[in-house]
């Protein structure tokens, strides 16, 4: 595999994508998210955001690396900042663009961030999808680094504000495809993530971030659902159907004038699948 550098900084055209409520009330039943505002299609949970970006991106990626296929990628981090809420009847255009690429150890971690706003003009979201190619090597690091949430490790010495537990059922990375358009083999057949190096179907991250991010606004802000506006986790290992996982969330008090919370994901055999999350809430 090779990475196409010369992409670097290039936005791409803006692709379209236009909002329904039955969609947002799909979208919730895959991420099991009960919010009576998002089940009901009034408006869009705010990890939405990701699949008019997923859309966009997955091209870039596929422009990017150039690949014999003997490389998968693995979605490192992502770092999702909300603006305004998405609700249905928008018309959604996003562009995504490759910002950052630097090399690591055994790989690469590659940058690319993804702008949406509606057909006014009104901006929406930005977020920052962070990929780790591993064995390709990049000759220099160049670009930007998407911004920092490192879990502050003070916190360990306290118990978290709130634990939030849900199941991840049979079917769901069956029901997150059809939401999110992200159809991506080994997330759909035990074969193909067996050839991918993996035991058998697992979980999108996206699809545990959002139920993380589910998870956070029943707890801090259940009757306005629009106040979560970031949510950047690092995924640290895979979800498998069946299990369960549960979000603790710690209080970090104000920060800039938002209400900011750290958290964690950990499955039923308290191996954690993501670390380093970051909330942020209009207060």
């Amino acid at each position: 595999m090779q990475l196409d550098l010369t992409r670097l900084g290039q936005w791409s055209e803006e692709g379209r994508f236009v909002v329904t409520a039955e969609h947002v009330q799909q979208y919730a039943r895959a991420t099991n998210d009960v919010n009576p505002q998002h089940a009901a299609g009034q408006v869009a949970p705010a990890a939405y955001a990701v699949v008019p970006g997923g859309l966009a991106w997955g091209q870039l990626v596929r422009k990017v690396a150039v690949d014999d296929g003997s490389h998968r990628s693995v979605h490192g981090e992502h770092d999702l900042y909300v603006e305004h809420p998405i609700r249905p009847g928008m018309t959604l255009l996003t562009q995504v663009a490759l910002v950052g690429v630097h090399p690591r150890s055994t790989g690469t971690t590659v940058t690319i961030r993804a702008n949406t706003r509606d057909d006014r003009g009104h901006g929406l979201s930005h977020q920052y999808l962070t990929l780790f190619f591993r064995g390709v090597n990049a000759a220099r690091g160049t670009g930007e680094s998407p911004p920092d949430h490192t879990f502050p490790e003070s916190l360990r010495d306290s118990p978290p504000l709130a634990r939030v537990t849900m199941r991840v059922d049979a079917d769901q990375s069956l029901r997150y495809a059809e939401a999110s358009g992200d159809y991506s083999s080994y997330h759909l057949s035990d074969r193909e993530a067996q050839a991918a190096g993996f035991p058998r179907i697992f979980l999108h991250g996206l699809c545990t971030m959002a139920m993380a991010g589910a998870g956070i606004v029943q707890t801090v802000c259940p009757e306005d659902p629009t106040r979560l506006r970031r949510l950047a986790v690092r995924f640290s290992a895979i979800v498998f159907p069946g299990r369960q996982i549960t979000t603790q969330l710690w209080d970090l008090g104000r920060e800039n004038g938002w209400g900011a919370y750290a958290f964690e994901v950990v499955d039923d055999e308290g191996q954690v699948v993501v670390k380093n999350g970051r909330a942020e809430v209009a207060v």
